[in-house]
């Protein structure tokens, strides 16, 4: 398997998430509290069917065009990388099938669901599939350039307790990350503009579970904004912020503990640590400064740069490495 394919295409999937998420945003008002949550022009909606048409609201401008241009690219690469893994099983010292034919799989019903649905403005679950699908495109590919670059010469120390304390903080972030996806998907993010209390709350009420009727469709009303529940939207963000300072506290003890574990733990864990710092900084100032569409999108950037690092973490604590 050629390094520089696979790296190109850990290069498509941060272009994914990046575009991913500028499209989304500029195309919901993001930025501008006016405007956030019209997803549609007047003009396009007509009596009576603002709550049913299927494809009155589509994602418009540069932003999409480079989203599918980005998403098309992609698709190549991943059928590439797929299809000369196959080729080569049988090598020596050959990767696991198990990464390409996973992200093949993703990819495709990535495709699908963009090519059924159309717009993902009015359908939560769309775009938090969007979301996590760029994330594990990320991982995925990550974790078998890791593999690519292992070497089973290594010197041999295990790390089981950092490899689990990795494994917890992974997965405390992955729900964090859900539920951010899940305030950008009910428009959800201008619900609380105070921190760290919301509006005077502070933990998330019964409201937040109405939220979770994801199947359906958002109603839009007849000027082409969201009609959402304000209550449910609080609970929602608070849930976010929340699960946020439970991975913030997993991860900075993963970071700490990293340290006692050698050179190459201890630059991870230091890299870890000013992640989480950037990250934390950008998540606040997000809030009080009125919700940048920049701020939010690197905000995205920072989580999945923490998803790898804790996936190198996790792949080194095993031994056998020489990245």
């Amino acid at each position: 398997m050629s390094p520089r394919l696979v790296v190109a295409t850990l290069v498509m999937c941060v272009a994914l998430i990046y575009a991913s998420s500028f499209m989304h945003l500029t195309n919901t008002g993001m930025g501008s509290p006016d405007s956030y949550g019209y997803i549609a022009a007047s003009s396009v909606l007509e009596a009576g069917e603002a709550a049913t048409a299927k494809h009155a609201i589509l994602p418009s401008g540069i932003a999409n065009r480079v989203h599918r241009g980005v998403a098309n690219v992609l698709q190549i690469l991943i059928l590439a990388v797929a299809f000369i893994a196959f080729l080569k099983r049988k090598a020596p010292d050959s990767p696991s099938l198990f990464v390409p034919m996973t992200a093949l799989v993703v990819s495709l019903t990535l495709a699908f669901l963009g090519a059924w649905f159309g717009s993902p403005l009015r359908y939560p679950w769309i775009m938090m599939a969007n979301l996590a699908g760029g994330f594990t495109l990320l991982a995925l590919f990550w974790w078998f350039m890791l593999d690519i670059y292992a070497a089973h010469e290594g010197d041999g120390k295990r790390g089981d307790r950092i490899r689990t304390l990795a494994i917890i903080s992974l997965l405390v972030l992955i729900v964090a990350i859900v539920l951010g996806a899940w305030t950008d998907a009910y428009y959800a993010a201008l619900a609380c503009l105070t921190f760290p209390d919301c509006q005077g709350q502070w933990l998330p009420g019964l409201k937040l579970w109405e939220g979770m009727s994801m199947l359906g469709t958002l109603d839009v009303d007849l000027y082409g904004r969201v009609i959402i529940d304000q209550a449910v939207a609080a609970d929602i963000h608070m849930a976010h912020r929340i699960a946020a300072l439970a991975a913030s506290v997993m991860i900075f003890w993963l970071a700490t503990r990293s340290w006692n574990r050698g050179a190459h733990f201890r630059a991870l864990g230091s890299l870890l640590l000013l992640l989480l710092l950037v990250q934390t900084v950008s998540g606040i100032v997000a809030v009080t400064a009125g919700l940048s569409v920049m701020i939010i999108v690197g905000h995205n950037l920072l989580s999945a740069l923490l998803v790898i690092n804790i996936l190198t973490l996790i792949h080194r604590s095993a031994g056998s490495y020489k990245y």
